[in-house]
């Protein structure tokens, strides 16, 4: 066999595109008719088709490939025959019925699911291996009939996190519920009732709370991301250690460590960013803090630089958490000593202006607005001096003991340079723009207090006269 046999070419015009006789089987070359090849395989569809259009693209009857999910009942293929407007001809009425009606309901139950399940952890940005574990899961309680008289919203959502923890994809319940509209609890009575039917139960692995932390930081804009991450890493890890807090969500514990590591980078990261990102309360993130705060030294990186040094790490937010959770009169006493330490040790301006306004929203929350009064006029005054006519805070500050002119004049500034300098959907600009509506709004109220007063007195004054 020469060269030109081995690639299929004429030898007289190797360079000539061979022309294909499909009744005959062979291959020809235009350019002399010698036949170069015979009995050619036709890897088209056969001529008898399940469709009547001619000039379909895929007129093959043999189904689609074989999905192992399914097993044996994925082997047969189901045809029908259907005009233009999509209803099955008179002709063929009968024949299409009994073709439907020849999937069994459990058939169509496990279709059905895997068409659901692909659409919730799609949602939820998961892969196609997690989807196809947690249809095995569904397949394996739906033959064993271990889920009977549940919603099927609930199983779902159950095998998709019960599949999470077998394939090490960090999930938590919390997001699972968000996501599917179920409750937490059920989820949990469900998964634990899926873990007991299984029969590799050993399988399911413990949630890595490691695993949470790169996806969680992703979610925040931080300046220092690698930084900050290789930091939550360790934290976390040297917390379970040497903290109390055994038996904290997971969750928790990352939002604790994501704050503890912004405070000691000098992010500008909130408790609200946080709360974004992770879905824990502002509360729960500063009970978190405050059990991690005295251990703070030993729980980061050897080679971690500190752009605030772990003594003026904030501890009136200690206060501020008994503060969200009601508890006044611990949130006094730990504001008291966050701002005898500020004030008395070292001397930190800002720190101080930021007691002060903490202190000025507890007596707020506890209706003394005289105390609150003295301590948010004691804020501003530093603030004024220390900060630029462009900084929110000074905004936040005059909203709070109720000068909306002024918060607006602030406001209104902070907004123009967040739109020059920000990306449209960063959550600075956003919270810019929340608290220009907030200050709009009050300042409306404000006015429209005035006038009608204004007005009664001019009233009262007619009638005198």
């Amino acid at each position: 066999m020469t060269r030109y046999m081995q690639t299929l070419a004429c030898r007289f015009h190797p360079d000539a595109p061979l022309i294909e006789d499909y009744r005959a089987g062979d291959m020809i070359c235009p350019m002399c008719g010698l036949v170069v090849g015979e009995r050619m395989v036709d890897v088209s569809e056969r001529w008898p088709t399940s469709q009547d259009s001619a000039d379909a693209k895929d007129r093959s009857r043999v189904g689609a490939a074989e999905n192992l999910l399914y097993g044996s009942t994925d082997l047969a293929t189901t045809t029908t025959t259907a005009n233009t407007k999509g209803s099955l001809k008179d002709s063929g009425r009968q024949i299409g019925s009994r073709m439907i009606s020849q999937i069994s309901p459990a058939d169509k139950t496990l279709r059905d699911t895997h068409r659901k399940i692909q659409s919730a952890a799609a949602a939820m940005g998961l892969t196609k291996r997690v989807i196809d574990q947690a249809f095995i899961t569904f397949k394996q309680c739906f033959e064993n009939k271990c889920l009977r008289g549940r919603p099927e919203n609930v199983i779902i959502s159950s095998c998709i996190y019960t599949a999470c923890r077998q394939q090490g994809s960090p999930r938590t319940v919390k997001e699972i519920a968000e996501h599917s509209k179920v409750t937490s609890k059920e989820i949990g009575r469900c998964y634990l009732k899926i873990k007991g039917s299984l029969a590799n139960s050993s399988s399911v692995q413990q949630i890595d709370i490691k695993d949470l932390v790169p996806r969680f930081c992703n979610e925040l804009a931080l300046e220092q991301k690698i930084l900050i991450r290789k930091a939550v890493t360790h934290i976390v890890q040297r917390a379970t250690e040497i903290c109390n807090i055994q038996g904290r969500s997971p969750t928790s514990i990352v939002s604790g460590a994501i704050y503890l590591a912004c405070s000691a980078a000098n992010e500008n990261i909130t408790k609200k960013d946080i709360e974004k990102a992770t879905g824990a309360s502002p509360s729960t993130i500063g009970i978190i803090y405050k059990l991690m705060l005295p251990n703070a030294a030993k729980l980061f990186p050897h080679d971690f630089v500190f752009k605030r040094p772990v003594a003026e790490l904030p501890r009136c937010n200690i206060g501020d958490t008994h503060r969200l959770m009601g508890d006044y009169e611990k949130a006094l006493c730990f504001l008291q000593k966050a701002l005898s330490i500020q004030e008395n040790v070292k001397y930190i301006p800002l720190g101080c202006a930021t007691t002060y306004a903490n202190l000025g929203e507890t007596y707020s929350d506890m209706k003394d607005y005289s105390m609150a009064l003295i301590y948010f006029q004691k804020g501003l005054k530093i603030r004024e001096e220390k900060l630029p006519n462009n900084q929110p805070d000074l905004a936040i500050i005059y909203h709070n003991i109720g000068k909306y002119d002024m918060a607006l004049k602030y406001v209104e500034k902070v907004v123009d340079i967040g739109q020059e300098r920000l990306p449209p959907g960063h959550p600075h600009l956003i919270e810019y723009k929340e608290t220009l509506e907030k200050c709009l709004l009050s300042h409306l109220c404000a006015l429209y207090i005035a006038v009608i007063i204004f007005h009664n007195l001019t009233y009262e004054r007619a009638q005198e006269d």
